[in-house]
């Protein structure tokens, strides 16, 4: 189940979004999210972009996953280490 799970979800993140216009995935914190990008932006290496969103407060960050967790480093110092079932298609959360 869980491999069949990650090689979906490997796929979405290879290319579904729109030219990196919308995140590919989310997952809930509380009352805001974390928002995924398959794109760069000011990341390095394998690091992809990544949003903290709590109403207007908006943090910047990126994110690389391991196959099971999503480890997320934000630009204000925070970091999450999530497992990467927590995580939806935008239109899914």
């Amino acid at each position: 189940m869980i491999n069949k799970f990650l090689a979906t979800f490997l796929l979405f993140l290879s290319g579904i979004a729109n030219a990196g216009m919308f995140a590919i995935a989310q997952a809930p914190q509380g009352g805001a999210y974390v928002a995924l990008w398959d794109e760069k932006r000011m990341c390095e290496g394998v690091g992809r972009y990544a949003q903290f969103v709590n109403g207007s407060e908006k943090v910047s960050g990126c994110w690389k996953s391991n196959g099971t967790i999503i480890q997320i480093a934000f630009l204000d110092g925070d970091a999450l280490v999530l497992p990467l079932e927590v995580f939806k298609k935008p239109d899914e959360s």
